[in-house]
């Protein structure tokens, strides 16, 4: 009888430890997602998306520069090997467009300053 009672005590003892670690891993399984979307919405993360976006942007205009030169071995494209960005250009002043620009810019009809506003 004794051994039969020290039994049942022990898979009692069992069945609620089993019950305690599933408590457990769901209490871990929500507070990992929590701590996830703590992550996702930080600034860190979205330092990471930069760095990663810029990084693939560069690798892709480095491929994209090489296969261009690769086709047009004659072409001088200088102006995108260099890494200065130093050259500002300043503002247009519309004298600078190609003279079809201009001429298309002649022949719009002109605005009218009482147009009715857009709601």
């Amino acid at each position: 009888m004794e051994v039969k009672a020290a039994l049942v005590l022990k898979e009692e003892k069992r069945k609620k430890a089993k019950v305690e670690i599933i408590k457990e891993r769901k209490w871990t399984a929500k507070a990992e997602e929590r701590a996830i979307l703590a992550f996702k919405s930080s600034k860190e993360l979205d330092g990471i998306k930069i760095e990663f976006a810029h990084e693939a942007f560069g690798k892709g205009f480095d491929l994209c520069k090489k296969k261009i030169v690769e086709k047009f071995p004659g072409l001088d494209l200088g102006f995108l090997l260099g890494d200065s960005f130093d050259d500002e250009v300043g503002p247009s002043t519309g004298t600078d467009l190609p003279p079809t620009e201009l001429a298309a810019d002649a022949l719009a009809p002109p605005r009218s300053q009482n147009l009715p506003r857009m709601r």
